[in-house]
Order: C-alpha cells, then sequence, then structure tokens
C-alpha cells in the first residue's frame, strides 16, 4: 500500500496521473490499482502546475510475488551459526591462553572439548531437500558441495 503526498513542480498543463508497479515494464494497468486517478494540474501562480490532493490524497496497491527461496536461505543460516559457533569457541580459547595466570590446565582441556562438542553436534545437521520443481542447478551442485565439505570436518 502507497500513499501519494504531493505532486507539485508539475510542467504541463495536460492530465496526469502516477503508477508504481514491480515488473509489467510500464504498461499502466487500470484494475490493478497500482496508478493514481487522471487529474489535471493546477496552476502555483509562479511558474509550475500542481495537483490539487487536498486532504484526499490517493493511495496505490501494488501486489506482487516473490518465489520461496527459504530452503537457499536455511541452509546458510545453519553454515553462518555454525562459524558464529565455531568463532566464538576459538576466541574464548584464545583469551584463555592470552591469561595463562588465570586459566588452569583442566579449563583449557574442557573449552576445547566442550567447542568439539558443539562442532560435532553442528555437524549432525542434515541439510534440507531441495524442492522438487523450484531448484536448478546451481542450487543441487551448492548443496553437494556444503555437503561434501561438512563431511571432511568430522
Amino acid at each position: 500500500l502507497g500513499v501519494f503526498h504531493s505532486a507539485s513542480m508539475i510542467q504541463t498543463t495536460d492530465a496526469v496521473e502516477f503508477e508504481v508497479s514491480i515488473g509489467n515494464y510500464g504498461k499502466l494497468d487500470k484494475d490493478a490499482g497500482s496508478a493514481t486517478h487522471s487529474a489535471k494540474p493546477l496552476y502555483d501562480g509562479t511558474a509550475y502546475y500542481f495537483v490539487a490532493w487536498d486532504n484526499k490524497k490517493p493511495h496505490i496497491v501494488i501486489e506482487n510475488n516473490w518465489e520461496d527461496c527459504s530452503y537457499r536461505i536455511n541452509a546458510l543460516n545453519v553454515l553462518c551459526n555454525i562459524a558464529d559457533d565455531l568463532e566464538k569457541g576459538i576466541n574464548a580459547i584464545s583469551y584463555s591462553l592470552r591469561k595463562p595466570s588465570e586459566y588452569k590446565l583442566g579449563e583449557y582441556s574442557r573449552d576445547i572439548q566442550e567447542l568439539l562438542d558443539s562442532l560435532q553436534q553442528h555437524l549432525k545437521f542434515k541439510f534440507p531437500s531441495l524442492p522438487t520443481d523450484e531448484y536448478n542447478k546451481l542450487d543441487y551442485h551448492l548443496r553437494k558441495y556444503r555437503i561434501s565439505e561438512l563431511s571432511t570436518l568430522w
């Protein structure tokens, strides 16, 4: 839903209408609700014309459909979460190694074990299967590559 606030500094006396669209390549579709009503601009007394909408500002509706790409986003989110967890674990271990007087040997091994356990849990993740009719060759090869790369980690 969109609302037009004003239409000023127009340099024509012909009737004007405004259209906002996604994907119809400028072909005006009067039934789609994506254009304002045609209105004749009024002279502002100096150099320009304006459309006198006053308190009755036109609104438009733009309908659009987007493909479902959640299977792509979900897989990427999982990989990003694995990377974030690994980074946090490595940073914690790195911090503890910089402060050896504050940590005991058992704490080092505990932190490393927690990192490895976390990684092992993440690697049990199974990528979702691809939708039967919506994926392309790139999706297929990317999924295959990701599974192959994760399997080499453990």
